[in-house]
C-alpha cells in the first residue's frame, strides 16, 4: 500500500513538474519522496503527520523552522528553492493539503 502511494504521489510531482513555471519541481522531486517519512508514521497521530509536511514545504521555501521540532540536517548545498505564490509553490500546493 505505501509503494503504491508513492508513486502515486511521484507520478503526480512529474506531471506538475511539466507545466510552465513547474519546472523546479522536478529537482526536487528525490528529496520530496525520500521525505515520505510521513508514512512511516503512526496511524492517528495527526499532530506528527502535519509537523512532518509543514517541514517538507518549508524546507522547499528555504525556511528551516516554524514546523515544530528543530531541522536535523546540516549544512545545505545551494538549491533552487522556491518562492510562496508563483507558479511553482501554487501547483505543490494544490495537491498537497494539511
Amino acid at each position: 500500500m505505501i509503494t503504491i502511494v508513492i508513486i502515486a504521489f511521484k507520478k503526480r510531482v512529474m506531471a506538475v513538474a511539466k507545466l510552465k513555471g513547474c519546472e523546479i519541481l522536478a529537482e526536487w522531486l528525490k528529496s520530496m519522496v525520500n521525505h515520505w517519512c510521513v508514512l512511516s508514521t503512526k496511524e492517528g497521530d495527526k499532530e506528527v503527520i502535519l509537523e512532518k509536511w509543514l517541514s517538507l514545504v518549508n524546507h522547499l521555501h528555504n525556511n528551516h523552522q516554524g514546523h515544530g521540532k528543530k531541522c536535523q540536517h546540516g549544512r545545505l548545498r545551494n538549491r533552487k528553492w522556491l518562492k510562496h505564490r508563483m507558479s511553482d509553490s501554487i501547483a505543490l500546493y494544490s495537491f498537497i493539503s494539511f
